[in-house]
């Protein structure tokens, strides 16, 4: 019987090599500002919530045109086919993703539906570009898309759209709506900050 060994000990050695993201490759643009989710949401999120993660590490930046523009690495336990991050890993990403730019409305939301549409196999190790945006909304409903690509656009990875519920005030203490309301405010006095020359 072979000793029994943790994954990242197994790892051959291109997967060692995309072991870490290039820090660089996170950030995003001059213009852009850092988002950050409510507490209550990037603290738990298995998606964006550990920056050491092996498997995501997910940035989010506001451009000020409404989209939000995410960075999203998929490391060597986001494995899915051979040398591929999982489409699981892709859905999570998107579900955060259009989840964040419903918050972004100044609503608390949770997914209703989320549908995802997979163009392009995404190598394990690619830091992925995200855009996500509100298409509209309708009474208690946010309905959002967003995509994944190459940085440079090229290649589509995956696209999703999604249908996500606004919580009541009450709910959970009124805390996410509080929250939500607060993203917001201070996403927009940032860009304004950033903006006046």
């Amino acid at each position: 019987m072979q000793p029994k060994t943790n994954p990242a000990q197994r790892r051959t050695e291109p997967q060692k090599r995309m072991a870490t993201p290039n820090p660089n490759a996170l950030q995003g643009h001059a213009d852009w500002i850092r988002v950050q989710l409510p507490e209550m949401i990037s603290s738990r999120s298995f998606v964006s919530g550990n920056p050491q993660s092996q498997s995501l590490q997910v940035r989010y930046f506001y451009d000020g045109t409404e989209r939000l523009q995410t960075r999203a690495w998929f490391g060597p336990d986001a494995s899915g086919p051979p040398g591929h991050a999982h489409g699981g890993s892709q859905a999570a990403v998107l579900d955060e993703m259009l989840g964040s730019s419903s918050w972004m409305t100044g609503n608390a939301v949770v997914a209703g539906e989320l549908t995802v549409s997979f163009r392009n196999m995404l190598p394990l190790g690619t830091v992925a570009h995200g855009q996500s945006w509100v298409e509209r909304i309708d009474g208690r409903k946010i309905f959002a898309r967003g995509t994944l690509t190459s940085p440079d656009g090229a290649i589509t990875y995956s696209e999703g759209h999604g249908t996500f519920i606004i919580l009541g005030p009450d709910k959970f203490n009124g805390i996410p709506h509080r929250e939500a309301k607060a993203l917001r405010q201070r996403t927009h006095e940032r860009w304004q900050q950033q903006s006046t020359p």
